[in-house]
């Protein structure tokens, strides 16, 4: 099952797993890890990865929800089996299923910034298959047993590397 858990360590680090090989064989099972100090910045690395979905199917089903009523073709990367529907989308070769689902979970763990902190734990956070409920669950709780120095402060996050 999915799952996110936290590991103290001196430096921000982010590893996310994706299994969708039982229902699109294009995205399979991707894993990436991403330090803001230590990587290529945000913008270059995360930012631009597309929302993914993994079938027509599960599109429509999303529709039917309220959800992409603006449209899915020629902005979101939509699995077909063995292939993307439209494969020029991509601008990840191979991870970027896995690469938007770090910048969602960096989106749900800034909106716990506060007092200048950049919303992004100490240490290590391991999110295998994350959704925005479970994010904002591991966040609401990690909060209650953490204080303020257990935060990256926004200044100490820098650029990163260009």
């Amino acid at each position: 099952g999915a799952f996110i858990q936290f590991t103290p360590e001196a430096a921000v680090r982010l590893t996310v797993g994706l299994d969708h090989s039982d229902v699109a064989d294009v995205v399979g099972q991707q894993w990436l890890s991403w330090s803001p100090l230590e990587d290529l910045h945000y913008r270059f690395s995360l930012a631009a990865a597309r929302e993914y979905a993994t079938s027509p199917e599960a599109v429509a089903e999303a529709r039917g929800r309220g959800y992409y009523l603006g449209g899915t073709d020629g902005v979101m990367l939509v699995a077909f089996g063995e292939r993307w529907w439209e494969p020029q989308l991509l601008r990840y070769a191979g991870d970027e299923p896995v690469r938007h689902a770090m910048a969602d979970l960096i989106g749900d763990l800034s909106l716990n910034a506060a007092g200048g902190n950049a919303g992004l734990p100490i240490g290590h956070v391991l999110a295998y298959k994350p959704d925005h409920d479970l994010a904002a669950k591991f966040v609401y709780g990690l909060r209650a047993v953490s204080g303020d120095a257990d935060w990256a402060p926004m200044a100490d996050l820098g650029t990163g590397s260009s």
